[in-house]
């Protein structure tokens, strides 16, 4: 029975037999051993594997591969050791966000970021609502997300806009009247306007303007840009120790104002204003920051300026910051939970303490992120000012010393503010006035909501501010109450703390409730001003009055506060690319973006811009980028200002180059007034010619009753002393298309010939150019563009041939692979090499080096345009740009049959030529 019995595997077809007896013990051990070894493998893993892999797929995260805390706790130890053997140590976590939203740490934060950039005080408020861009060495509002141009231009036109022009550099000059106009003098020059000494200044009650012009350079050349300045007025209250003036003593840590009569230079100053020599003045000059370097440096050749240190004015509430930070109180304030003001944060991110200069009598410091410029643009800007300043009434008991020797001339600004409270429009008001103001916080004036100020019923009297001058008398000279107004500003939380107290919420109880105190002392928020008056157009065949405003400045860490309180008001903010429409007039584009061609801003900017409009311009596939050698566009995005002068020049200009006198790269700009006036004139048509006594250019007049029959330009610039080559001039124009068209920046100025005109049959007909067109103009370097394009896909399938085998040959561990001699020159870097010297040859064939500009195109080429668009207030096109004076008289030759003096305007992009008028600008 037993031998029949079936196998166990007999299924199987086997032959072994089932064992007659089974050994538990070694059954047991086999087992354990094989767990053993499965364990050691999953504990310990070799180089099969990572840890992280032993999970299931389905748990399997990319994130775990770097974050050890994804991981099961029985594998964390094992998976952080293995990313320390591969190099990639373990992130930490992430502060929480309430932790990075501490005081402290924003503050930090702030500080590290506006390192590269400054910031301004409204930084925060813009970067949310502005596209933000780098210029200047700052962070500024490029233009809002929300609105267009448009918008701007009717906030501008008919309400008021509003523009942060902190990142103005105002340059302090302090010394005797005499010394501070002596070196002032070697920067400017009398055909350019007033001076600094013209008795519209010097009393302080108005703000000027003016062209500055290196030291060392030969007149019209070397300009640097226009500044804006203001004087300290004369006098102030006795025993304010604010407003007298201060004289320059050796000590430079104080400036003494007692009596000196020992011949040092210290001289007490008179009350009464006289023009003597000898007094101690005081001077701001607002810079803008392209140029800002170029000033500082002529100033300190111009005055022998040598040694240079911190001003201790300005260390005491900078340096009670860092202190304060540095200190164990400032963190247990920090630790309950106390937060920084604003001011500390803006204190913090301003930087050091301002330079001070001195030498020969004569200070300087720089007052570099110190004051905020608030400007106001449009004819309710004097409405949004009246409801959102609220001035200080007359002061309590047991006020600052300052504030109550100050207080007969706050009652006298505070009734000229009443009595221009009537006015419709800041341009009725005296041009340029400067009025000085105490007013109280602007945060506790604030309306329950978002509000438009309107004007009032009342008709505007004109006679009633007519001859108002203004009350520039103000603290903020001072700048040991600038000090104390900004250190001693209210936190958010405290006003918004006695804001809450009112029984009406968001309403103001009373204005003159002098309890708003600053933190723990009995002192009023008073806070000084400055208010400058800008008159905007003035030329009557336009928009009279447009661009009109005022201009608010005030003490550093108040920026804020007034904006949102201007804001809250009405006004619209408006950025960098918004302030162009402003543009469109002479007076608003004295200080304006951009700067002249023959100034070292002016090329600074032309060369960026031809950057990025190349970057631009390359980054668009072959087909899509317009042939600018077929338009016959010599440069489409630069400026050949000094080919294009050169190709204008006469024989006898190129002659007197070639003597050694001048170089064939130099032009300038005119900026004479009575130059621009005769040219402007002659291009009218006027009936006057320019007359010429015996004496210098400064007695030259205008003759009436005489036709312009050839009207010499030439004889007008080189006539003075010393002569000037004429044919290296540059004439700033305004053209206007006359019908339809566009013109845009880099657009060209041709001149048009004869047959260009269309003489209209009758009399009302008005004088028309005919329609051009551009022919394509030959391509010499399309073959070759196409050869070199061919020529290098080739070569770059070569390599990447050779690098394929090469990769296979190495895989197979051919010895060859090792010995070739080609690996090294077909790595990233050689491929990379090749390419930019492809697209460099590439961008050579696309645009060609300027040779020829005057001659590139069918019509000759006068000028360029650089800056154009679609002007608002004259409803058509228009742009500002530059012609040269021998192209421009060539001009006033056609006459005869060119009554209008018409010309060409084309786009770079478009082969279309636009009729359009030509004027000069004047400054």
């Amino acid at each position: 029975m037993e031998g029949n019995r079936p196998q166990f595997d007999l299924l199987l077809g086997g032959t072994e037999e089932l064992p007659q007896d089974f050994s538990l013990m070694d059954f047991a051990s086999a087992r354990a051993q094989e767990i053993m070894s499965i364990s050691e493998a999953l504990q310990e893993p070799r180089r099969t594997g990572l840890v992280f892999q032993r999970l299931p797929r389905h748990m399997r995260r990319r994130i775990m591969s770097h974050n050890a805390k994804r991981m099961p706790r029985r594998l964390r130890e094992a998976h952080m050791r293995q990313m320390e053997k591969g190099g990639l140590p373990p992130k930490p976590k992430r502060p929480s966000r309430k932790y990075r939203r501490r005081p402290s740490n924003l503050l930090e934060a702030y500080n590290r970021r506006a390192k590269v950039n400054v910031w301004l005080e409204t930084h925060i408020w813009h970067a949310k609502r502005f596209h933000m861009i780098s210029k200047w060495g700052y962070k500024l509002p490029h233009f809002p997300n929300d609105k267009s141009s448009r918008a701007c231009y009717r906030g501008a036109a008919n309400h008021c806009l509003l523009q942060d022009v902190s990142y103005f550099v105002c340059i302090e000059l302090m010394g005797s009247f005499a010394g501070v106009l002596k070196g002032l003098s070697m920067l400017t020059r009398q055909e350019c306007g007033l001076s600094f000494q013209a008795k519209m200044w010097c009393n302080g009650d108005r703000e000027g303007s003016i062209m500055l012009f290196h030291s060392d350079s030969k007149y019209p050349h070397g300009a640097i840009g226009r500044v804006s300045f203001l004087w300290k007025p004369l006098g102030g209250p006795k025993g304010s120790g604010s407003s007298e003036p201060m004289v320059v003593g050796e000590d430079d840590d104080s400036l003494t104002r007692e009596s000196n009569d020992n011949g040092d230079g210290n001289v007490k100053v008179d009350d009464g204003g006289g023009e003597d020599s000898d007094q101690t003045r005081v001077l701001w000059l607002w810079v803008h920051p392209s140029y800002y370097m170029e000033v500082k440096e002529e100033l300190m050749k111009v005055f022998s300026f040598e040694n240079c240190r911190p001003d201790s004015e300005g260390e005491p509430p900078l340096k009670r910051l860092k202190s304060e930070k540095s200190s164990a109180g400032f963190k247990q304030r920090q630790r309950k939970g106390e937060k920084l003001s604003e001011k500390a944060k803006t204190s913090e991110a301003t930087g050091d303490v301002p330079e001070l200069f001195s030498g020969n009598n004569v200070k300087m410091k720089i007052l570099k992120d110190r004051l905020v410029r608030l400007r106001l643009t449009g004819p309710l800007s004097h409405a949004v000012l009246r409801e959102t300043l609220a001035i200080a009434p007359q002061p309590k008991d047991g006020v600052p010393r300052w504030l109550e020797a100050w207080e007969d001339v706050f009652k006298q600004q505070r009734e000229l503010w009443d009595r221009l409270s009537v006015i419709t429009s800041p341009a009725n008001i005296s041009p340029s006035m400067i009025l000085g103001l105490a007013i109280l916080d602007p945060r506790g004036n604030l309306p329950p909501k978002r509000t438009k100020a309107v004007d009032l019923d009342s008709v505007c009297n004109i006679d009633a501010v007519k001859g108002v001058g203004g009350l520039p008398l103000s603290p903020m000279w001072d700048p040991q109450i600038r000090d104390t107004v900004s250190s001693s500003k209210p936190s958010d939380a405290q006003m918004n703390k006695i804001r809450s107290q009112n029984l009406v919420p968001g309403m103001t109880e009373a204005t003159d409730d002098s309890s708003i105190s600053a933190s723990d002392g009995d002192e009023p928020p008073r806070l000084p001003i400055l208010l400058v008056q800008r008159p905007g157009s003035q030329d009557t065949s336009r928009r009279l009055g447009y661009g009109s405003g005022w201009d608010i400045i005030a003490p550093a860490g108040w920026g804020k506060p007034l904006w949102i309180a201007l804001v809250m008001r009405g006004a619209r903010a408006a950025g960098l690319r918004d302030a162009e429409i402003l543009g469109e007039i002479p007076v608003s584009r004295q200080c304006c973006w951009p700067a002249p061609p023959d100034t070292c801003a002016g090329k600074l900017e032309a060369e960026l811009m031809e950057k990025e409009a190349k970057q631009k311009y390359f980054k668009l596939p072959p087909s899509k980028r317009p042939n600018y050698i077929h338009l016959g566009i010599s440069s489409p995005f630069t400026f050949p200002w000094s080919i294009l002068c050169r190709e204008w020049s006469s024989t006898q200009t190129l002659d007197y180059i070639t003597n050694g006198k001048q170089s064939q790269d130099s032009f300038y700009v005119l900026r004479s007034t009575q130059k621009l006036n005769l040219i402007a004139s002659a291009l009218q048509g006027a009936q006057k010619v320019w007359g010429k006594t015996k004496s210098s250019y400064g007695s030259k007049h205008l003759v009436s009753g005489q036709q312009l029959p050839q009207c010499n330009l030439v004889k007008i610039i080189t006539d003075g002393d010393p002569p000037v080559v004429d044919d290296h001039c540059l004439i700033p124009v305004r053209v206007t298309i006359c019908k339809k068209g566009i013109v845009a920046k880099h657009a060209i100025i041709c001149l048009p010939i004869e047959k260009d005109v269309l003489n209209g049959k009758g009399s009302g007909q008005k004088l028309e150019l005919t329609v051009l067109e551009e022919p394509n103009n030959p391509d010499p370097f399309k073959e070759e563009r196409v050869k070199a394009r061919k020529e290098h896909k080739e070569r770059l399938k070569k390599l990447r041939r050779k690098r394929v085998k090469l990769r296979r040959a190495a895989d197979e561990e051919s010895s060859d692979a090792s010995d070739d001699v080609t690996k090294p020159l077909m790595g990233p870097k050689a491929t990379a090499d090749i390419c930019t010297l492809h697209m460099k040859h590439m961008e050579e064939l696309y645009l060609p080096p300027v040779v020829c500009v005057r001659n590139s195109c069918i019509r000759e080429v006068a000028g360029f345009v650089t800056s154009g668009g679609f002007s608002f207030s004259e409803a058509r096109e228009m742009g500002y740009g530059y012609v040269t004076l021998a192209a421009l008289e060539a001009l006033i030759k056609t006459r005869s049959w060119n009554k209008k003096l018409l010309v060409f305007v084309r786009n770079t992009s478009n082969s279309h030529y636009f009729t359009a008028t030509i004027e000069v600008v004047l400054n």
